[in-house]
C-alpha cells in the first residue's frame, strides 16, 4: 500500500505534542519508551497508538492516511528521509539515536 509524505508541518505538531505529553507526565513518557522498545522496522507502536487515537477522536484527522500499523511505519519513514532533525529530535526524547 501506498502513502502520501508527511508534511513538515504535521509531523513537527505531532513531535512538538507527544514531547510535551512526556515532558508533563513522566509515566507517559515511562510509558512511550517502553512502547517504542518494540519498535522495528516493520513496527512503530507509538506512532500506530497516538495515529489511531487521534482518528478515533476525529474522523477527520489529517493523521487519517496512516491509521494503520503500516501507516504508521510510513509515517516515520516519511519524517526519518524527509526531515531528519525532526526525527532525530524526536528519538533524542526517547531516548535513541
Amino acid at each position: 500500500m501506498s502513502f502520501p509524505e508527511v508534511p513538515e508541518a504535521l509531523a513537527n505538531a505531532l513531535i512538538q505534542g507527544v514531547a510535551k505529553r512526556m515532558d508533563e507526565d513522566e509515566s507517559v513518557g515511562e510509558q512511550i519508551r517502553k512502547a517504542h522498545g518494540e519498535s522495528s522496522d516493520t513496527n512503530a507502536p507509538v506512532l500506530y497508538a497516538i495515529i489511531s487515537r487521534r482518528c478515533k477522536e476525529n474522523a477527520d484527522s489529517k493523521l487519517a492516511p496512516w491509521n494503520s500499523k503500516e501507516g504508521a511505519v510510513a509515517f516515520r519513514e516519511s519524517i526519518k528521509n524527509n526531515y531528519p532533525e525532526l526525527f532525530a529530535k524526536a528519538m533524542g526524547k526517547v531516548g535513541k539515536k
